[in-house]
């Protein structure tokens, strides 16, 4: 079940409660005392790419095997042509 965490808008307490996703949301503070309403608080999470499967291994590696044929057919083909002038100048 995942954690939600709340902030009382009255006495700026906060909270975390486990609820299910089919759950519906606090409205009110758990301070008994306070009984203010209480609102989400949502916060960023970091995301870490660990393993294979990331750049190092996917796009890294098939894009430096992409290039030195691309690269090979166009020095051919301008060897080529060099060739065909030096052929019409003689």
């Amino acid at each position: 079940m995942p954690t939600y965490e709340y902030r009382c808008k009255k006495c700026a307490t906060e909270f975390e409660i486990r609820q299910s996703f089919a759950d519906d949301p606090l409205t009110h503070c758990v301070d008994e005392s306070c009984n203010g309403t209480v609102n989400k608080v949502f916060r960023g999470v970091g995301i870490s790419f660990k393993g294979d499967g990331f750049y190092k291994n996917d796009h890294g590696a098939s894009s430096k095997t992409r290039r030195p044929s691309s690269d090979t057919s166009d020095s051919d083909s301008s060897k080529d042509t060099s060739d065909s002038s030096k052929d019409t100048s003689n």
